[in-house]
């Protein structure tokens, strides 16, 4: 959720009930950072959406947590952060949750990650094929 592109909470949730999704999966979420004004930004878009949240932090930031978030319309039985292999770049994470819908025979298994590209010097991608 950029600051740049949403002026609050408020709108990110109006926008997320517009959409009307079973799960939705999103990125740059603050978990009581200073930035943020200390919100558990997840569990204020859950009350506000009526949905059910898991997040999962990347990193410490600002006296808080930054990461990836989940909200599903049926129950989160299960969660669980996978950290990724992030180089020197900043740490990624794989959120993974377990979602159980009625009618369904089997669990739903539902993942979130949020990847930065960086160009590999090694590699140039521009170069024509010879």
């Amino acid at each position: 959720m950029a600051a740049g592109r949403v002026s609050n909470i408020q709108d990110v949730a109006a926008a997320i009930k517009s959409l009307d999704a079973d799960i939705i999966a999103l990125n740059e979420v603050d978990n009581k950072t200073g930035r943020s004004g200390n919100v558990d930004q997840i569990a204020e878009l859950s009350r506000v959406t009526g949905m059910h949240g898991a997040f999962g932090k990347a990193i410490d930031f600002d006296n808080g947590g930054y990461g990836v978030g989940i909200l599903s319309k049926y129950p989160i039985e299960k969660q669980q952060v996978f950290k990724l292999p992030s180089g020197d770049d900043e740490q990624r994470v794989l959120l993974v949750v377990e979602v159980k819908k009625p009618g369904f025979d089997a669990p739903i298994l539902f993942m979130t990650t949020h990847l930065s590209w960086q160009e590999d010097p090694l590699c140039d991608f521009n170069k024509s094929e010879r």
